[in-house]
């Protein structure tokens, strides 16, 4: 739907705008038109915890697993059934000019007391990787840390077709993950 305008008329009290009736028919219609666009959803893994965790060797680049186990999708904009693929770990924006929040988050240790790591979202074509990071573990060698990374950006052509895999490359020492979240918000429909 598109945007709706209120005639307020040429001057105050004038008697040639819309009614208050009309008026705010068309504010709640453009309120309900947003509130479709926009929304969010959360996807849990439910496979690695603190006593099973995903292990990266130093110099290893994998895909950061999620089996979506347990989720939250009440949040979702009409007509969006899911903004992650589980069976294809990928990040699965819906339109050309969309903006989306991804939210990265998981616990996870360094064997190294400078344990560094990359993350960002692989989107194939002639782009690869992008939305990179990197994270260096600031509480020393084997001591949990929570991270939580957030992606702003926009979907366009490559990513929209070709989805996003999440991936992490463990720089320095080996990283054990666990305890793995996404939460993708849609702030933006575009056209």
């Amino acid at each position: 739907m598109a945007r709706t305008s209120i005639n307020y008329g040429t001057t105050a009290g004038d008697g040639t705008g819309d009614v208050l009736f009309t008026s705010f028919k068309k504010a709640n219609d453009n309120f309900i038109d947003i509130y479709n666009k926009t929304g969010w959803a959360q996807y849990n893994d439910t496979i690695y915890t603190l006593a099973s965790p995903f292990v990266i060797n130093s110099g290893v680049t994998s895909i950061l697993p999620n089996n979506a186990g347990s989720n939250i999708t009440n949040y979702l904009p009409s007509n969006v059934t899911a903004f992650y693929n589980q069976a294809t770990t990928k990040i699965t924006p819906q339109n050309i000019g969309d903006y989306y929040a991804i939210t990265i988050r998981f616990k996870a240790k360094s064997s190294s007391a400078g344990g560094i790591f990359d993350i960002g979202v692989d989107i194939g074509g002639g782009l690869g990787v992008i939305f990179k990071e990197t994270i260096t573990f600031a509480k020393g060698a084997n001591t949990e840390q929570d991270f939580s990374i957030v992606i702003n950006g926009y979907s366009l052509t490559t990513f929209v077709s070709n989805g996003g895999i999440p991936k992490i490359t463990s720089v320095t020492g080996n990283t054990s993950i666990y305890d793995i979240s996404y939460q993708i918000s849609r702030t933006h429909k575009g056209n």
